[in-house]
């Protein structure tokens, strides 16, 4: 929608409304890393204690 409002529409951006933009956008690419590192980590931990008894 960002896209489309800035691109299509000529919406105008801003130097705040692009920081927000960022900012927003990396930190869900941040939680999303996270959340994958944390699922690979659980999964291997689980695998080894699996193969421990």
């Amino acid at each position: 929608m960002f896209f489309l409002a800035v691109f299509l529409y000529d919406e105008p951006l801003s130097p705040e409304k692009l920081t927000t933009f960022v900012l927003i956008w990396s930190a869900l690419a941040m939680l999303i890393f996270d959340s994958i590192r944390r699922m690979r980590k659980a999964k291997t931990t689980t695998l080894i204690d699996k193969k421990a008894l």
